[in-house]
């Protein structure tokens, strides 16, 4: 629920800000509020403490795989996917972008089942007929 907040609010203040402001400028200013204040939630949760140890930062940095996974997330789902939410996103109002953000979960499982790390299963179908249910629900109104 507090997720959904921050996004909505997230949401709401590009909506507000990103007409104006330089795309850019405001990704890169989202991204530093979310990592400073990730880094101050990591440090006051348990066991948050752990990773800012050296051994265990050394430990994750050279570990291939985190590599990996960190630097196509990075790219793909922070930078790329920020860039065009922040030079788009003002475009739209704010419960289209919404509607749209709602697809994230079913391009998301696709992407997953394209790389051989999900299988399809009558539940994804479940779960994806639904949100698309109720993303036709939402965007044609009561004439579904």
């Amino acid at each position: 629920i507090a997720g959904s907040m921050l996004f909505t609010g997230q949401v709401l203040c590009l909506d507000h800000y990103g007409k104006a402001a330089h795309p850019a400028r405001l990704a890169l200013l989202q991204f530093m509020v979310t990592g400073l204040v990730g880094t101050v939630l990591l440090s006051l949760l348990p066991g948050g403490r752990e990773l800012h140890r050296s051994d265990t930062a050394l430990a994750i940095v050279t570990n291939s795989t985190v590599q990996w996974t960190v630097l196509s997330t990075a790219v793909f789902s922070t930078v790329f996917a920020f860039h065009l939410m922040t030079v788009y996103q003002p475009k739209l109002s704010p419960s289209t972008a919404g509607v749209i953000y709602c697809l994230e979960p079913v391009c998301a499982t696709l992407y997953s089942i394209l790389l051989g790390m999900e299988t399809l299963r009558g539940a994804l179908l479940l779960g994806g007929a639904l949100i698309l249910a109720g993303i036709l629900i939402v965007v044609r109104g009561r004439r579904f």
